[in-house]
């Protein structure tokens, strides 16, 4: 019994040997050069990956690389920023030459900077971040400021509380400039709906106070609107709704009955043309309604008011009875 564990055990253990040797004489060195345009220019960096393994290498200086690679159906994935991903089957060959393609979409994006002109991403000098005004109009705010929070690193929108009021905006903990179709504005968020927005362009640094002066100095959103393109056909119709509610008085405070208007207990209206005491400051508490006065013909204290009549013969107010109304 032993006897044939032991055997087994053998078989097993050569087996194994085997399979390692066999897969140990598989694996082979491969080389190449990577070039990045027609001239064969190369960049160091470019990265080599044996696909669907943790296998890889960057090429020097000269562009050049080196890799051991295990089997001989494997693939050779090339990577660099700006130019399009390719795999390459090795095949039975050992030497892998190639020329990156740059990535069209990568290096013609646009960013709208200021005066609304519109320049390529990558050849700005300075940071920049693009927000689609796609993303805007989904779960949208009640305000688009505060739609913004989370899209733009080093921006902080902070809300107000009381109902209506713009939300503050800082960029680098800095107030910032806001543009609206290359305008600088100080509008009110609220006028503003996402649904109108193709694009919001934050301009970081200094950049924006090259056009705009010491009032782009820390940076601005440029925020672009939607216009009609020339060779669009049809109609498109989109529908967005949302809604805000926001806690009014739980209670409607008493209204007091008992003073009129005035300062400290005197009276400060007269004539509506700054003739009265504290300059028609038409502050609570005045003096105290409903005094008796018998020497008045309405029988409690009279004063000259704002809507006090005119003495055709004086040419002076006639003063009212000092009442609650």
């Amino acid at each position: 019994m032993k006897s044939n564990l032991y055997s087994l055990t053998a078989f097993l253990t050569i087996s194994l040997l085997l399979l390692v040797a066999e897969s140990l004489a598989q694996s082979r060195m491969v080389t190449g050069k990577v070039t990045v345009d027609e001239a064969g220019a190369t960049v160091p960096g470019v990265t080599i990956l044996v696909k669907d393994t943790n296998l890889g290498t960057v090429t020097d200086v000269d562009g050049t690389y080196s890799i051991e690679v295990p089997g001989p159906a494997a693939v050779l994935v090339f990577s660099f920023v700006g130019y399009a991903t390719q795999e390459v089957a090795l095949g039975a060959s050992n030497a892998i030459d190639i020329q990156m393609v740059e990535d069209s979409k990568v290096l013609q994006e646009v960013v709208v900077t200021a005066l609304g002109i519109k320049k390529e991403k990558a050849k700005i000098g300075y940071a920049t971040q693009e927000v689609a005004g796609e993303t805007l109009v989904k779960a949208t705010e009640a305000n688009v400021a505060s739609n913004l929070t989370g899209k733009v690193a080093g921006l902080t929108v902070y809300a107000k509380s009381n109902l209506y009021e713009n939300p503050e905006i800082l960029l680098r903990g800095k107030a910032t400039l806001v543009v609206i179709d290359g305008v600088p504005t100080q509008t009110d968020f609220w006028n503003i709906s996402p649904s109108d927005i193709e694009s919001v362009s934050v301009l970081k640094g200094t950049a924006a106070a090259a056009l705009y002066g010491s009032l782009g100095i820390n940076g601005a959103i440029m925020i672009t609107t939607k216009k009609g393109k020339k060779g669009e056909n049809g109609v498109e119709i989109t529908f967005t709704s949302s809604n805000q509610w926001h806690g009014g008085f739980i209670k409607i405070p008493d209204v007091q009955r008992e003073y009129g208007m005035g300062w400290n207990g005197e009276y400060a209206f007269k004539d509506g043309k700054g003739g009265g005491l504290f300059d028609d400051y038409g502050y609570v508490y005045g003096p105290k309604l409903n005094q008796p006065d018998p020497t008045t013909a309405s029988g409690f204290v009279e004063r000259t008011q704002w809507n006090s009549p005119t003495d055709p013969v004086t040419g002076e107010l006639v003063p009212l009875p000092w009442i609650t109304r």
